[in-house]
């Protein structure tokens, strides 16, 4: 490409995955980047398509696909068939070594990687420090993919999800409910009967309303229960008594508010009906999701994530996974990181359904892990 000088850019992350407004715009929110790339097109505009050689081709790819334009990527991809093969000329290895490795990345595109593992294990020995990790993670990533296990490290990291109720006091009728598995779990004392409302919602709709505080929806917003019941408790005590409801049936594949009414009070809580297993690695900011029944791994599974800053609610990201079913949460460019103390994460799966997360920023998580 002449005197052209091109750069690698890592990280550099596109917070949004859809455009937004309908508006198929492309924005590179990286000043530098943006410059790099413009000097590219200009470069390139003095040449005709048909005369790109197969530089052109690979470094305009690669700046393709740094704002998530695969496609358009790989169809100039497709158009390099004229990368040297020798390994007496550094500039020809460089090209091979670049264009092979871009040939391994968009093979993860595809549902299941076929030639990316025979060339991370071409380059399993490659003297550049740089590119043996990066083919050494290929091949990672790939163990993965397949199965087998990760770091042992971060085993460790998985999320606590046991959760606890509150005590109660014995003098008064009082109640918590959990819903669980399709079932609804009430504690209680001193109650006699209390009354079940379903309300089905839009759970996207409202995680975007109310990211931090979902489990706290405003109840005047409820306005008209899909269905009530009321259920006679069998007995009444000042001891603590359980009592189990099954959820109706028509709710058992819907995301639904859940609100029981006893004694005066009122409680309400969102229950995601899903079979999605998520794994959050605080200390790397990253999840992992598998399906509940045989723990294999998800793509394609859509992440929304939102970030709070100074008490405030703040779009932060969204994605989705990869083939492993991983997924970063947490990078961003610039120092966007450090200022984030909670983040509240949506995993949906059209087929397996959502779950929400709430985690510690890794500069959190790491502080609270370190030793004294």
């Amino acid at each position: 490409m002449g005197s052209f000088e091109y750069f690698e850019y890592f990280p550099l992350i596109n917070a949004r995955v859809h455009a937004m407004n309908n508006d198929d715009a492309v924005v590179i929110n990286d000043a530098r980047f943006l410059a790099k790339y413009e000097e590219l097109i200009d470069a390139l505009c003095y040449k005709k398509r048909t005369r790109f050689d197969s530089i052109d081709l690979l470094v305009l790819s690669y700046y393709l696909l740094l704002q998530d334009r695969v496609g358009e990527a790989l169809q100039f991809f497709q158009f390099i068939n004229d990368i040297p093969a020798s390994e007496k000329n550094l500039v020809d290895v460089c090209a091979r070594l670049q264009f092979d490795y871009l040939t391994a990345y968009f093979d993860f595109f595809n549902d299941k990687p076929t030639v990316a593992r025979s060339i991370a294990k071409k380059y399993a020995n490659f003297p550049v420090v740089h590119w043996n990790k990066k083919f050494k993670e290929l091949q990672n990533q790939l163990d993965e993919i397949d199965g087998k296990s990760v770091a042992a490290d971060e085993d460790r990291q998985s999320l606590d999800r046991d959760q606890r109720m509150s005590h109660l006091v014995a003098t008064e009728a009082s109640f918590e409910f959990q819903v669980e598995a399709k079932e609804i779990t009430i504690a209680y004392t001193n109650l006699s009967e209390f009354t079940i409302s379903y309300f089905e919602i839009d759970l996207e709709l409202l995680f975007s309303l109310n990211p931090f505080n979902l489990q706290n929806l405003d109840q005047t917003s409820l306005v008209v229960p899909n269905r009530l019941e009321v259920i006679q408790l069998p007995n009444v005590s000042s001891h603590l008594q359980y009592h189990k409801v099954p959820i109706a049936n028509e709710f058992h594949n819907s995301n639904i508010v859940v609100v029981i009414t006893g004694a005066g009070s009122t409680q309400s809580k969102v229950y995601f009906s899903h079979s999605l297993n998520v794994q959050v690695f605080e200390n790397y900011g990253q999840l992992k999701v598998t399906e509940k029944q045989n723990n294999k791994a998800l793509a394609k599974v859509y992440v929304k994530v939102y970030s709070k800053e100074n008490d405030q609610p703040l779009f932060y990201k969204d994605g989705y996974t990869d083939l492993r079913g991983r997924f970063d949460y947490a990078s961003q460019n610039g120092d966007a990181l450090s200022k984030v103390s909670l983040f509240s994460i949506l995993i949906f799966s059209e087929s397996n359904g959502a779950v929400i997360k709430e985690v510690k920023p890794p500069h959190a998580a790491k502080q609270q892990t370190s030793p004294l």
